[in-house]
């Protein structure tokens, strides 16, 4: 999957009125969708302040609150060094 792909997904699963936007990462098939964007970003070797700003843009026009934002950012920092580090380990 490319990111273009992925951020068409997201954003069509935000849009949902089923979708609950406050806690994504504890939705397993938005949190799949969610890495699936994550990864294909780093993949295609984009910045990640650039693809991580435009996640928390989507969350936040979705009206998750400042706290909830907050939270999210720090969880979307941990999977990006985590998939960074992956992704060092997979080419060494």
């Amino acid at each position: 999957m490319n990111s273009k792909s992925a951020k068409l997904i997201l954003q069509n699963e935000v849009k949902d009125p089923t979708t609950n936007v406050h806690e994504p990462l504890s939705n397993k098939y938005a949190s799949w969708k969610i890495l699936d964007y994550l990864w294909a970003c780093h993949i295609e070797k984009q910045k990640s302040y650039e693809y991580k700003e435009w996640l928390l843009n989507l969350y936040k026009e979705a009206n998750m609150s400042e706290e909830e934002l907050i939270a999210f950012s720090s969880e979307v920092d941990l999977i990006i060094k985590a998939i960074e580090r992956c992704h060092l380990q997979l080419n060494k």
